[in-house]
């Protein structure tokens, strides 16, 4: 026997071993699950952005110096706008709110002499309570009205709201 008396097998002619393409898928497959979560985290990491920068607009109107609280109540649901002209924004939370059917939800709505403006779409949660809606400068509006859409929202409202709040006076 040749070289030490051991023995080699050859490979027939045109079969490789196996592992260097398992090591290869399985690379790939590494590579694929970790493009996959990058993605993943950058769309985390941009939904927290998102998150942070309307909760930091949410403060600057409630701390503003200027702010002025509104509170209606209608059909056992309750409506607060907090309105803050310097910070150009309004903040809308309710408490009380009927659940809705799927495919329906709250509409806000900035009302002035030109009509009314879409401006926002929540959905209550346990007890009727909504989040934090950050609304649009008040500009011209002269309410804020709250009626029932279909998901995704109306260009008009579709019926007469629920709840009007009058903005304060500057």
């Amino acid at each position: 026997a040749r070289g030490g008396g051991r023995s080699r097998r050859r490979r027939p002619p045109g079969r490789s071993a196996w592992w260097p393409r398992a090591a290869t898928g399985l690379a790939a497959a590494f590579m694929v699950v970790a493009v996959g979560l990058g993605v993943v985290a950058v769309r985390a990491g941009d939904e927290l952005d998102r998150a942070r920068a309307g909760g930091e607009r949410i403060a600057a109107v409630l701390a503003a110096p200027d702010a002025r609280t509104v509170t209606r109540t209608a059909g056992g649901a309750r409506g607060t706008l907090v309105v803050s002209r310097s910070q150009g924004g309004m903040v809308f939370f309710s408490s009380g709110l009927a659940a809705l059917p799927e495919g329906r939800t709250y509409q806000l709505w900035r009302i002035g002499p030109a009509g009314a403006v879409p401006d926002g779409l929540t959905r209550p949660g346990a007890g009727g309570r909504t989040p934090p809606v950050v609304l649009g400068t008040p500009g011209e509006a002269t309410t804020v009205g709250v009626t029932v859409e279909p998901e995704g929202g109306s260009r008009q409202p579709s019926g007469t709201p629920l709840l009007v709040m009058p903005l304060p006076s500057a």
